[in-house]
């Protein structure tokens, strides 16, 4: 293919499993304590509650703050008794599950508590959307229930507007609401709401349908996939990456959270155990506070998206534990080092870095980047939808939207190419080298696009010297063969050097030294791209567990393929494909959302690695080859995927 040349906690035993439902004793849930059974707010009348098997800190915190609260707070209140671990809660404890006297006139709080338990940084960094009125934490339990009894009765008619969310889906909800009532009502409802208040709401009730699904007669996925779990799952699905109109997409998609959640099933207990210690912990610094301006839920995601990336690898067998038990290392302890690592890396970071390092798309508003891809030496860019990660070869383009590809699935991945330089023009950093190698392993060849740009300036300055007497025709000529890669002596190397000593005066001091190097390697080089398939199944299949084939469009007309286009959009896959122009040349890009007018008509949000810009396309325009700025093209391939 040639390039397109621009013009909280863990059960209080610990051989318990997480109860998947809340099987309430009382108003208020398995707690003998009479204050709190009335409903007495915090602070007020006896608060101590006897641990009962299977209670953990996050459910408390529900059951007597309110919904939304964080379990943070009651740890706070109580870690003299909890100890170090809030992960470890044991049955008879007795804990304090409101204000402490000594505390209820303080003007200090003593947690960062949050408008939900997948937020930190306290109620003035939130930065999702206001809390719905079964997210706020000032309504007393009755009216929760009041209030998810009613946003249950008008849920069938929402339900059955949303025109992409199938009918399974649909009736499976609907049917466990209706045998929901109470606490258990609630929560569910609160966790519906909350997704149903964004733009991605027939994804997450795609999601929420699944989950339970696959909890349904498998007692050993309804103890894993706890209503904790399930909640942070959904919310991944549901609340947008950023602001800007291109990060509508949640971090997570379908198929990720419905990974994710496989590989929770499938993990073994003490992975598992570890996970969720991991998960809940998200958002605190090493003392276990909430750090302001960061996101506990966003992190959350972003784990359980890393461990839904390594499905098979974390999943066990006789083998494998035999092995373990041995003191031998599996395939699943190394996949779990790297998601601990990944965990503790993001850990309490600034929600705008988490998010825009996790990606290798351009999906804020900011101008993160002042590389300009067309004349990276300038350094003078200064658009705000170009900051993704671009091809650092001319005919790269298959191999840099497999990168894109894989890094939407796999933020692990994404987060290691931002470390080597997400704009890091070098052919030589990591990322160019998977660039060059896959490329050539697929049967391609190409020149870096630095050692181009830097080609065309170097040259360009030498003639202007030259004709000024600058640098002589000698030295001109010695630079021109130590550019072409050929051995120079000693007084041709001079020359040479002098040329480029009065270049780089005259330029800014360009050529720099890796700018040669580029040049001198692109010698010889053959401009030929690759089969965007073959590119995607070397890189992107690792973290998709998908295989990719190319697709003409069906019968002739892109058309046809829309709808299918669209299903897997809003599973949460992106959709490679190729276009082509007349005289031979196509470009490897990719869909990677869409969004639906009032007409009914669609948007695509393309992602093209030429100079890692995102941009929203039209349908008219996508099936008129009016794509990535340029018109007369079509789309010729589509990646098709098979699991």
């Amino acid at each position: 293919m040639q390039s397109r040349q621009k013009a909280p906690s863990t059960p209080s035993s610990p051989d318990a499993a997480p109860t998947p439902e809340a099987a309430p004793a009382g108003p208020q849930g398995q707690v003998g304590n009479a204050a709190v059974q009335a409903g007495l707010p915090p602070g007020g009348g006896d608060c101590e509650v006897r641990v009962q098997r299977g209670d953990t800190l996050w459910g408390l915190a529900q059951q007597h703050l309110g919904s939304g609260r964080d379990w943070r707070q009651i740890y706070a209140w109580n870690r003299s008794t909890v100890g170090d671990d809030p992960d470890l809660i044991h049955p008879d404890q007795v804990l304090n599950v409101c204000t402490p006297a000594e505390d209820a006139n303080s003007s200090t709080d003593t947690s960062s508590t949050t408008t939900g338990p997948l937020m930190s940084g306290g109620e003035e960094e939130v930065l999702q959307t206001p809390a719905l009125p079964l997210e706020d934490p000032d309504v007393s339990p009755e009216e929760r229930v009041q209030l998810a009894e009613a946003a249950r009765d008008t849920l069938s008619d929402r339900l059955s507007g949303m025109q992409r969310l199938a009918p399974e889906h649909r009736d499976r909800i609907l049917a466990r609401v209706q045998g929901l009532s109470g606490d258990a009502l609630a929560e569910e409802m609160r966790v519906i709401e909350h997704a149903l208040h964004g733009p991605n709401g027939d994804r997450a009730m795609t999601t929420l349908s699944e989950l339970h699904g696959m909890r349904e007669g498998d007692e050993d996925a309804a103890a894993r996939l706890t209503p904790e779990v399930m909640e942070m799952l959904v919310n991944g699905v549901a609340d947008r990456r950023t602001d800007s109109d291109r990060g509508q997409e949640g971090i997570m998609g379908v198929r990720t959270a419905r990974n994710a959640a496989q590989a929770l099933i499938d993990m073994n207990g003490s992975n598992y155990a570890e996970t969720i210690g991991l998960l809940r912990h998200a958002g605190q610094d090493a003392d276990g506070n909430a750090v302001a301006g960061s996101d506990a839920g966003a992190e959350q995601a972003l784990i359980l998206e890393s461990l839904g990336a390594r499905r098979d690898r974390v999943d066990t067998n006789i083998f494998q534990d035999i092995w373990s038990r041995l003191g031998g290392e599996t395939e699943g302890d190394r996949a779990m080092a790297e998601v601990r690592g990944f965990a503790e890396d993001i850990r309490g970071e600034q929600r705008d870095d988490l998010i825009r390092t996790t990606t290798l798309l351009d999906i804020d508003d900011v101008n993160t980047s002042t590389i300009d891809p067309d004349n990276i030496a300038a350094n003078n860019d200064t658009r705000a939808n170009n900051d993704g990660l671009y091809q650092r070869f001319q005919n790269s383009c298959a191999p840099t939207t497999a990168q894109i590809v894989r890094g939407e699935a796999d933020p692990i991945f994404a987060r290691a190419v931002h470390d080597d330089g997400l704009n890091n023009a070098d052919p030589h950093s990591v990322t160019g080298e998977q660039q060059r190698s896959t490329l050539q392993e697929t049967g391609g060849d190409s020149s870096s696009r630095l050692g181009r740009q830097a080609l065309a300036s170097t040259t360009a300055m030498a003639t202007t010297l030259e004709g000024e007497g600058g640098i002589s025709a000698t030295q001109r000529t010695a630079m021109d063969r130590l550019l072409a890669g050929q051995d120079l002596s000693d007084a041709d190397q001079a020359d040479a050097d002098a040329a480029i000593a009065a270049i780089r005066t005259r330029n800014n001091n360009h050529p720099t030294d890796a700018e040669l190097a580029a040049m001198r390697e692109n010698n010889g080089r053959r401009e030929q791209g690759a089969w965007q398939h073959d590119a995607l199944n070397s890189i992107a299949s690792e973290g998709t567990g998908l295989t990719y084939a190319q697709q003409a469009p069906t019968g002739g007309n892109l058309a046809n393929d829309l709808p299918d286009i669209d299903r897997r959009l809003l599973e949460g896959d992106d959709v490679p494909f190729d276009f082509g122009w007349s005289g031979g040349n196509a470009h490897a890009m990719s869909i990677v959302d869409v969004r639906y007018n009032a007409d009914g008509t669609r948007q695509y949000l393309i992602s093209d690695p030429w100079e890692g810009d995102t941009n929203w396309v039209s349908q008219a325009d996508f099936l008129a080859g009016n794509v990535a700025g340029d018109t007369g093209g079509r789309v010729r391939f589509i990646a098709t995927t098979t699991e």
